[in-house]
């Protein structure tokens, strides 16, 4: 784990329509907590983890009790600190949950016990900040193509509106093309649509 982390607090929750959490009718909070302790029971097993301690961080209804140590009461829902994670219990000693806290990148590299990896650091290119860029304001551009086509066609001859409207459309489906994070597919079907 990194510095300052904490690992827990999983119950699921039912989110409102209105974007807060709200309360779930029993059987529906058993039937989600059931499930999502099964699934992560077997990931814990699967990985080497004690499944007792994921499942106390699921189900407020478990007790996690380690030695004379009482680590989350019934009612309760563990969440541990990096710290708290990586002590040692049991015969013979076991992390309850990490195997340590590392600052850096290289450091969990070495943790793992990978001798002098080669790290491929993966950057951006132009085209692809500038597609990222292009897709935060691709709702404006959609709106200021389609409002400059329809004035176009309400207005007689070929002026400003159109230019600007193509101009946005074109930076609208050209810009993720050119970035490569696309294909042209978006195109096909708008030129599609103008000449059908």
């Amino acid at each position: 784990m990194s510095p300052v982390s904490v690992i827990g607090a999983a119950a699921p929750i039912m989110v409102s329509p209105g974007g807060g959490a709200s309360e779930m009718p029993n059987t529906m909070e058993v039937k989600m907590t059931s499930g999502i302790s099964a699934l992560i029971r077997a990931t814990a097993e699967e990985n080497g983890h004690d499944p007792a301690v994921v499942e106390a961080m699921i189900d407020k209804s478990k007790e996690l009790k380690k030695g004379d140590k009482v680590l989350s009461e019934k009612g309760q829902i563990l969440t541990l600190t990096n710290k708290e994670a990586e002590i040692n219990y049991g015969n013979p000693p076991q992390k309850l949950m990490s195997h340590g806290t590392v600052n850096s990148q290289v450091e969990l590299i070495e943790v793992l016990g990978y001798a002098n990896p080669e790290v491929i650091r993966i950057t951006p290119t132009g085209a692809e900040k500038a597609g990222t860029w292009i897709n935060k304001i691709s709702s404006i551009l959609l709106i200021a193509g389609i409002l400059g086509v329809y004035l176009e066609f309400k207005t007689p001859g070929f002026g400003l509106p159109g230019i600007l409207g193509l101009a946005a459309f074109a930076i609208y489906f050209l810009g993720g093309y050119i970035a490569g994070l696309s294909g042209s597919n978006g195109l096909h079907f708008l030129l599609s649509g103008f000449f059908s």
